[in-house]
């Protein structure tokens, strides 16, 4: 008898979720990973890539998602205060060095199924942190950011460019120092890449929505 040789298909980048990839995330899904995880709809799927620390997807070589992993820094115990894990951690396991700072939990963990025959050998995927989340250096906006800023901002909202013109970012800059608006940006080898415009009216409900808040007192502050 001969057997099959298997050969796994060939990976492509890891990037973390958006939104958008919730239904293609879903289909991974089997009923051992739902039962396990507690998944029954696609909005509990979007609520994970939302409010996870870490949510990322795992694409093959022609970018479709074959995996997904989404992790908190509490663990999945439903009967367990998001905030009291870590005494709970100690008391059962004594790992005393474990805490939210350095530890994340899995809250789903899901894949394209390969069909990997029994004699073949495992293979180990690794995803380095520097890939998925690189370091950045934040910074304060400046003029010359404008053309590398208006894209992103405009995938967003294109209210900023109807309100102050093309070249709205120098605008916001030079032209009104006096405003309480704050212009931060990420740098990732000298391009920018993120970008937040802050000003006094923050939104604080917003951000207890969108962002895990807990470890730095909710918005009391």
């Amino acid at each position: 008898m001969v057997s099959r040789v298997f050969a796994p298909p060939a990976l492509g980048k890891v990037r973390l979720a958006a939104l958008e990839d919730a239904t293609f995330i879903l289909r991974l899904i089997n009923e051992s990973m739902a039962n396990n995880f507690r998944i029954d709809h696609i909005l509990d799927v979007i609520h994970l890539i939302e409010d996870c620390v870490l949510s990322i997807v795992q694409l093959d070589a022609n970018g479709v998602i074959v995996g997904f992993l989404a992790a908190k820094d509490n663990p999945l115990i439903p009967a367990l205060h998001p905030r009291a894990w870590e005494e709970y951690i100690w008391t059962k396991y004594k790992t005393v060095e474990l805490n939210s700072r350095n530890t994340l939990f899995i809250h789903l963990l899901c894949w394209e199924p390969v069909g990997v025959p029994g004699d073949s050998l495992p293979v180990l995927c690794i995803a380095d942190r520097s890939e998925v989340c690189p370091r950045l250096r934040i910074r304060r906006a400046v003029e010359e950011d404008n053309d590398d800023l208006v894209p992103i901002i405009e995938r967003h909202s294109k209210r900023l460019q109807e309100i102050y013109g093309e070249f709205y970012i120098s605008e916001l800059i030079s032209k009104h120092p006096e405003s309480e608006r704050v212009l931060l940006v990420c740098e990732h080898k000298e391009l920018a890449v993120g970008v937040m415009i802050l000003n006094t009216q923050i939104n604080f409900e917003g951000l207890e929505e969108s962002f895990e808040l807990s470890p730095f007192r909710g918005c009391d502050i």
